[in-house]
């Protein structure tokens, strides 16, 4: 059984997604385009809509029965309405069976997963992290830097900008550096299965900046969580860093000096970044804990005291 083109089936693929991580994984294994798939999920007016073939339900059906543990699903599932279709998928690969993962196994029981809706991280944030000035000293300080996230090409991604590049050469040192002249940082965030990950793109001679978090389960984004993988602009080295991003009003100006050890907002920062980080011994890990049950609301009111008057 194939559904034809009067049935409204575009959650199917926003389900899969669940299972198989990203969009580009269910291509790969009805052996299409992202395009089409793209397509498959379009409203039943539109007349791009494209509909399931056997032989794609097939590949599907064969892709999820070699998952562990197994999701078994028949042809006849296609015809199910997006929560029975959620519930047949979820019910088997969470629900019933334990994963070993604490996170997994907290999710909702009612076989849907909380929606993905990146309209929700739409505005402007300001990035908080703490790292070495860059003096012999090497005296660490909170980093400060303006973030916008606009919405993308598609609704699969949401346009970045780095909107106080020129401040942040500033505190690095690298002000002067003709390398960095003209340059205006941008890129890209999108969710990939249940991670969020953003690419900051500098230049065609500089690396990309790549960040990685946990997606937030809440109906409003305040602020949210990644880890960024760097270039340091003077040695070259590579270093993670914990950062912080929090929502701020568009109009609002901040002083987006470094804050060294002694600043209220340096202590606090601290021990937020402190208690959800840790690092492994034996795995040789740096791992990036759930931050949803902690609070950044003492962080939030030391990064108002900030705020310029106009």
């Amino acid at each position: 059984m194939v559904q034809g083109k009067g049935r409204d089936d575009g959650f199917i693929v926003e389900v899969l997604k669940s299972v198989f991580g990203s969009q580009k994984e269910i291509a790969h294994v009805i052996g299409r385009s992202q395009g089409f798939v793209a397509r498959l999920k379009k409203d039943v007016s539109d007349p791009e809509k494209r509909s399931w073939s056997q032989s794609q339900i097939a590949a599907v059906i064969a892709a999820l029965a070699k998952k562990s543990p197994p999701i078994i699903l028949i042809p006849e599932d296609w015809a199910l309405d997006k929560a029975k279709f959620a519930a047949r998928i979820h019910a088997q690969g969470i629900k019933k069976q334990g994963t070993g993962s604490e996170e997994q196994d907290a999710l909702p029981q009612n076989g849907e997963l909380p929606p993905i809706d990146l309209k929700l991280f739409e505005g402007r944030f300001i990035r908080l992290f703490i790292q070495p000035l860059p003096t012999g000293l090497k005296k660490l300080a909170v980093h400060l830097s303006d973030v916008w996230i606009f919405p993308g090409k598609t609704y699969e991604q949401c346009r970045i900008e780095f909107r106080s590049f020129r401040n942040d050469l500033k505190v690095a040192g690298q002000l002067k550096n003709p390398k960095f002249r003209g340059l205006k940082p941008c890129g890209y965030l999108q969710v990939v299965g249940r991670t969020l990950e953003m690419v900051v793109k500098y230049g065609s001679d500089i690396p990309k900046s790549l960040y990685l978090g946990p997606y937030p389960n809440a109906h409003h984004v305040a602020w949210f969580l990644m880890t960024n993988l760097d270039i340091k602009f003077r040695n070259r080295q590579v270093c993670a860093t914990p950062m912080l991003f929090i929502r701020v009003k568009k109009g609002e100006r901040f002083a987006l000096d470094a804050l060294e050890p002694g600043t209220r907002l340096f202590r606090l920062l601290r021990k937020f970044f402190k208690g959800l980080t840790e690092y492994r011994d034996k795995s040789f890990e740096f791992l990036l804990l759930s931050p949803y049950d902690a609070s950044v609301e003492g962080i939030t009111d030391a990064l108002g005291e900030l705020k310029r008057k106009r």
